[in-house]
């Protein structure tokens, strides 16, 4: 029987236990993390949808950026990556620390010109959720701070990458609470006399957009393990620009959308 070497580890697979190991690395935790976007901007409704959601999936795009700066020898494909490519945790410890997670929502807030404590609270909690979401998904634990693997400072780690059915039906219904909950605050700009005020133009592309873009890059990730002949940097450098798609769609959304905050503060000008 054949045997697969893992460049990270040194270690020996056989050709069947390296096809188990991509098929139970098959889910993500991908989706849930825009649901978050979603309640974060019902939480503080003057934030933007697209920097909720940028700050929410921002250790992701780091993530890909390290793998892209990475020499092909140092990449493995029975990671834990959708089961595509990479070592999640461990090969690149420092996009999903807390600390770093932390520190690059804190960043993202201020270069957003976000400086209040309620806009920095938000981008915490945001870091704080994919730290938590990711670790509850991923069979390794998390480190805190970058290259600190001490089990002291090592949390979670669950593995609930393995239950296939329970993960996927967790971050559907966590990524459609998001959807419902912001649908719910904000509506659609007409032509009336509260949209002339806030100085709102039509024509942006409708919330469903946005859902289906999110929805097919998690099938898309979902879809089993890359061929071993494709660079990993090429598959990431590709996924990473369709993680950049919902991020787009959102900040578009949001601007041809309005809050029940923002109306009411418009109504109370009106008056």
């Amino acid at each position: 029987m054949g045997r697969s070497r893992s460049l990270v580890s040194g270690l020996h697979l056989t050709e069947g236990q390296a096809r188990k190991e991509k098929k139970l690395a098959a889910p993500v935790m991908f989706m849930a993390h825009f649901g978050m976007g979603f309640l974060a901007k019902v939480m503080h409704q003057k934030l933007s949808l697209g920097q909720c959601m940028a700050v929410a999936i921002a250790p992701d795009m780091l993530f890909y950026l390290a793998v892209m700066a990475t020499s092909r020898e140092s990449l493995v494909y029975n990671g834990s990556l959708a089961g595509k490519s990479l070592p999640f945790t461990y090969t690149f410890p420092v996009s999903h620390s807390l600390g770093v997670m932390m520190a690059l929502a804190l960043t993202l807030a201020v270069l957003a010109k976000r400086y209040s404590a309620r806009d920095l609270t938000v981008a915490l909690g945001l870091a704080l959720s994919h730290f938590i979401l990711d670790g509850l998904s991923h069979r390794d634990p998390l480190p805190l701070v970058p290259w600190a693997h001490s089990p002291g400072l090592d949390v979670l780690g669950w593995g609930l990458v393995d239950k296939r059915l329970p993960l996927f039906f967790g971050e559907l219904t966590l990524f459609f609470a998001g959807y419902m909950a912001y649908d719910s605050i904000t509506h659609v700009h007409h032509s009336s006399v509260r949209s002339l005020a806030l100085h709102k133009p039509s024509g942006y592309p409708p919330l469903h957009y946005l859902i289906a873009a999110v929805l097919f890059i998690h099938c898309f990730l979902m879809s089993g393990p890359v061929s071993e002949h494709v660079d990993p940097r090429l598959y990431t450098f590709v996924l990473g620009l369709l993680t950049i798609l919902p991020i787009f769609l959102a900040t578009l959304v949001d601007q041809g959308r309005v809050s029940d905050i923002v109306l009411s503060e418009a109504d109370h000008k009106i008056r």
